[in-house]
């Protein structure tokens, strides 16, 4: 009895794993795909908000 209970939870944390890969899989094939236009929005990205909060911050 407490063999299958550990059992019963581990097959579902197992099948969750199984259903990431292949997702994550598309997500970074898209990213390589279009990379260079990731690239930019991601640096513009952050630049701007590091921006807008340092001055934020200040005045507060």
């Amino acid at each position: 009895t407490p063999a299958k209970t550990p059992a019963t939870p581990a097959t579902p944390i197992s099948k969750k794993p199984i259903a990431i890969t292949p997702a994550t899989a598309t997500n970074k094939k898209k990213q390589d795909s279009s990379s260079s236009s990731d690239d930019d929005k991601q640096k513009k990205a952050p630049v701007k908000a590091s921006i807008a909060v340092k001055p934020v911050q200040q005045p507060i």
